[in-house]
């Protein structure tokens, strides 16, 4: 059901790595494929943010917060591109988990 989902959804380590993408995040940042997208992004924050301060808000307001939605930010497709995305963003694990 998540492969086929039109929206973009992801699954990151707090380091920066995607873990897991679908065909409409790599399709939305311009990428042929997930497995194109996860192979060529090794920091998310430098390579897939327009502006890597954007991912330090978010991993600041996951600090306080496990969840935090409509978080707008600007992205940068393969080719260079900037777009606008809003993100719904929560954090998976137990109590322990932390997010840096």
């Amino acid at each position: 059901m998540l492969m086929n989902a039109p929206v973009g959804i992801f699954t990151s380590t707090p380091a920066g790595r995607f873990l897991s993408v679908n065909p409409a995040l790599s399709g939305m940042l311009g990428y042929d494929s997930p497995v194109e997208l996860l192979d060529s992004v090794k920091d998310i924050a430098t390579q897939v943010y327009a502006d890597p301060r954007e991912r330090e808000e978010l991993l600041h307001q996951l600090e306080t917060r496990s969840q935090v939605k409509d978080f707008e930010c600007r992205l940068v497709q393969k080719d260079g591109t900037k777009i606008w995305a809003s993100k719904n963003v929560w954090v998976v694990g137990d109590e322990k988990v932390r997010v840096r």
